[in-house]
């Protein structure tokens, strides 16, 4: 993450790419002046990157859209569709779009919440093997979604407990 001042925001061209130090265009975002891009640094060395301005007569390798949002618990990102379960908020699929691979062996990103000497709190650990209901709170949904990253939470709660679970999904990744 890159910080833009003011002064040189106010003077980028409205359409940009973003080139690496072997020449080739990274993917960014860039939003109240935090460019963001993923990157990888040689140990002890630097890397350059210029953000230069898109003159070619095409949109040219914009930076790709952010997925839409959850569509019947699905999200599609191009590479992968996640596939959450509406009413516990788990993770139940994860395909790969490019193989048509399933990686997922089962259910991900579960709680498995214990009641413990009586309660169902997460601070508490003398396990009885009870097993207390969780309220969904909040069902899946993403709570971010650049080109770069979307990221899906879940929010449930036990008794005096409130858990938020996060799936990150990454660009290229």
């Amino acid at each position: 993450t890159v910080d833009v001042p003011d002064w040189a925001a106010a003077h980028l061209p409205p359409r940009l790419r973003l080139v690496g130090p072997h020449g080739d265009e990274e993917p960014f975002h860039l939003e109240d002046g935090v460019l963001t891009f993923p990157v990888e640094l040689p140990s002890l060395g630097y890397a350059a990157f210029r953000l230069q301005p898109d003159d070619s007569a095409s949109a040219h390798k914009k930076p790709a859209a952010a997925p839409a949002g959850l569509l019947d618990g699905v999200l599609d990102t191009g590479r992968f569709r996640l596939t959450f379960d509406p009413a516990t908020g788990d993770l139940t699929g994860l395909d790969d779009t490019t193989s048509g691979r399933q990686l997922l062996g089962g259910p991900s990103n579960t709680l498995d919440l214990r009641l413990e000497m009586g309660i169902a709190t997460s601070w508490v650990h003398a396990f009885t093997g009870e097993r207390p209901d969780l309220e969904l709170v909040e069902a899946p949904d993403v709570v971010e979604a650049t080109p770069l990253l979307t990221r899906v939470s879940t929010t449930s709660r036990s008794a005096a407990s409130t858990f938020v679970r996060e799936v990150e999904v990454w660009a290229g990744s």
